[in-house]
């Protein structure tokens, strides 16, 4: 974990250098918190190859801190380090399932925003790889609750993609509110078969809605 932080932090500093030592000393650099409702549900395959149809998403919330790089001519550039929850929900014989995850995460994107000054409204768009550590994590089954960590059930790493898209609203020269839908594509195959010939696989998957509010550090040296 101290190596992903280590990493958000060089980032940072490269960001902050670059942008003292470049001409475009004046674009913005922006600190935003942002919270979000997630919808999250697994994609899980049988040791059979067939998918699990009830499969049902959860919603649970999430919490970030990003920063945002934006250059004069609309690329950004954004690390995000945040706490978040998912799970999924499902049945077997009248039995509910449900299994509550929760990460710290850490991301590191980039993306398309329609900067200007004149522009109070600014559209965005972009991509991030993640990198999520597991640090609590509980599965119910029925009136019956689970320590998967204890019980080395699901792997503590879980990494992906998502896709972002929203809108960024200028209220003045230093805040403005991000909107942003996002979906979450995980790569890492969180199931721990113990059993010899077991072939399960289970992958994260998620859309979320988030609400961010920013400050615009460079709002100082007169951008907007």
């Amino acid at each position: 974990m101290k190596k992903y932080l280590s990493l958000f932090l060089f980032c940072l500093v490269i960001s902050s250098v670059y942008s003292q030592t470049s001409d475009l000393t004046n674009s913005p650099n922006i600190i935003s918190l942002n919270f979000s409702q997630t919808y999250s549900k697994f994609k899980f395959t049988d040791s059979e190859g067939k998918i699990d149809p009830n499969m049902n998403f959860v919603i649970h919330a999430a919490y970030a801190l990003d920063y945002y790089k934006i250059f004069n001519f609309g690329l950004y550039f954004k690390p995000e380090i945040g706490y978040k929850n998912y799970g999924s929900n499902s049945s077997v014989n009248d039995v509910n399932l449900d299994w509550s995850l929760h990460y710290f995460d850490g991301s590191l994107g980039i993306g398309y925003i329609l900067n200007g000054k004149e522009n109070k409204l600014k559209p965005f768009i972009g991509a991030s790889g993640y990198i999520s550590t597991l640090i609590k994590a509980e599965q119910t089954i029925g009136p019956n609750a689970y320590d998967m960590i204890k019980q080395n059930a699901i792997n503590k790493i879980d990494y992906g993609l998502y896709g972002h898209a929203g809108l960024n609203i200028s209220l003045n020269k230093a805040i403005s509110i991000f909107l942003e839908y996002r979906y979450v594509y995980g790569l890492n195959q969180l199931e721990l078969n113990s059993k010899s010939g077991e072939s399960q696989k289970l992958y994260n998957r998620a859309m979320s809605l988030n609400l961010g509010i920013g400050y615009d550090l460079s709002s100082a040296n007169g951008w907007k």
